[in-house]
């Protein structure tokens, strides 16, 4: 971080209202079921309503899907959605990264349509789902705290997402110095935004899951529901709720139909230390 950006984070007052932490009860499930026709729009890589961007909030014909936003704005009141300021960060586990990257976009677009307003930073370690996203969004336009940043891209999205990704630089870096920038990030982003989404992915790095989640207020497993059965996964559940308090949503996908295929593109660095 250089002295600009320590400036900036200096300068951030404390206005986030701590959440309260779970302490004893279970993480909560909340279940929801992707239709085939919204999944396999993942698997075509471009046209209208297609892509990790699309899929969930758009038609084929890449107007906006009124039904697929109001699923997902009942689904971040779930999550959480009453609380703000707040950061929540998602990851999955045994869902692929392009269908997590649908559902982290989803959401922030249908914040968005509310007429909150939401960052989103993309910290997976594949790019390629929301590479498009940010490849068509312009950069966030001077001045803004966030653009003080060194170790992050900011680009605002046009239906109102600020879009936020780590530089090739900051990849380069040990996770810590990666996981104390988002956390700086997230403070700035908000004081002036109601709602921060962190996606790292599937099966991120536990070094950057566990650094980044100390700086958020609630922490969602994206699982298949079918898995959520399994001991393996179980005891992962078990275990991160006696390590992560923030740990408390389990989205749980009833995924209809094929597996779409994850779009490919350059692999994110993100796992090196």
């Amino acid at each position: 971080m250089d002295r600009a950006a320590a400036a900036a984070v200096a300068s951030v007052p404390r206005l986030r209202r701590p959440i309260p932490r779970r302490r004893d009860a279970p993480p909560q499930r909340v279940d929801l079921v992707l239709l085939p026709e919204r999944l396999a729009r993942l698997g075509r890589s471009s046209g209208p309503g297609t892509g990790a961007d699309a899929a969930l909030v758009e038609t084929a014909d890449g107007a906006a899907d009124p039904a697929g936003l109001a699923i997902l704005q009942r689904l971040d009141a779930a999550l959480g959605g009453a609380e703000g300021p707040a950061a929540r960060l998602l990851y999955a586990d045994t869902v692929p990264t392009a269908v997590a990257a649908a559902l982290v976009f989803g959401l922030a677009r249908a914040v968005a349509e509310a007429g909150r307003r939401v960052v989103l930073f993309d910290l997976a370690e594949d790019a390629g789902p929301l590479a498009a996203a940010f490849d068509r969004a312009p950069r966030l336009a001077a001045p803004h705290p966030l653009r003080e940043l060194a170790d992050f891209d900011v680009h605002a999205e046009a239906h109102g997402v600020v879009l936020v990704r780590p530089t090739a630089a900051a990849l380069d870096r040990p996770l810590g110095h990666l996981a104390a920038a988002v956390a700086s990030a997230i403070d700035i982003a908000l004081v002036d935004h109601d709602l921060a989404l962190v996606h790292v992915g599937t099966a991120p790095a536990a070094a950057l899951l566990f650094d980044v989640a100390e700086a958020v207020d609630r922490v969602v497993l994206i699982a298949e529901a079918g898995d959520l059965t399994g001991t393996r996964l179980a005891g992962e559940i078990e275990v991160m709720s006696g390590l992560l308090p923030q740990f408390d949503r389990i989205l749980a996908l009833a995924l209809s139909g094929s597996e779409p295929a994850a779009p490919r593109g350059d692999r994110r660095r993100i796992r090196r230390s």
